[in-house]
């Protein structure tokens, strides 16, 4: 990948949290995804981390939408949206990296994210609540895109709090886009 270049991943499935050895997260817990064939060894937010954000140059945007169970920080990124108080927050033991990516996670470290059922089928609430809230409004804010998916997960019944995290801070009030909005590296430290 080179400067310019959007990138999007999106997980519908199982997450869970293993025990973490090094001692970098704050709850003790590095959180995982499962594949289907996970019997094979669970993902850790560790390895997504090595393998999909930290090797993405200055000038490269990825978008990820992380619809399990304990996905909050499920990548690691060093920056966390806290909506009620409209500030970015730093991990006590950050991991930066130089590209810009964002994101949105079905429910917080410690909980789970629910699934739902309808004329499409089977799928997670998260996934769902973000394609309505784009429908809704095709242009929204990062910060009232989110309150959005968080309102839509309410109305459907679900408790679970949505997370936008993210490798650089940005301004929450410019208009969310998969393409548009590259933030350039500000991280000082990287790695």
């Amino acid at each position: 990948v080179s400067e310019g270049d959007v990138l999007f991943f999106h997980f519908s499935g199982h997450g869970s949290q293993v025990p973490d050895s090094a001692g970098m997260e704050e709850d003790g817990l590095n959180e995982t995804i499962l594949p289907l064939d996970y019997h094979k060894g669970q993902i850790t937010d560790d390895v997504i981390w090595a393998s999909i954000v930290y090797p993405l140059p200055s000038g490269v945007k990825l978008t990820v939408i992380m619809d399990c169970c304990h996905s909050g920080t499920g990548l690691d990124l060093p920056f966390e949206y806290k909506h009620k108080c409209g500030r970015w927050v730093e991990d006590t033991n950050p991991a930066h990296s130089k590209g810009h990516v964002v994101s949105f996670s079905g429910c917080e470290d410690s909980q789970t994210s629910a699934d739902v059922t309808g004329k499409f089928g089977a799928g997670g609430a998260l996934t769902r609540s973000f394609l309505s809230a784009l429908q809704h409004n095709p242009t929204p804010t990062y910060s009232d895109l989110m309150t959005s998916i968080y309102h839509q997960l309410r109305r459907q019944g679900f408790s679970q709090r949505p997370e936008m995290t993210s490798s650089q801070t940005f301004d929450v009030n410019s208009v969310f886009s998969f393409v548009e909005g590259i933030q350039p590296n500000k991280n000082k430290v990287i790695g």
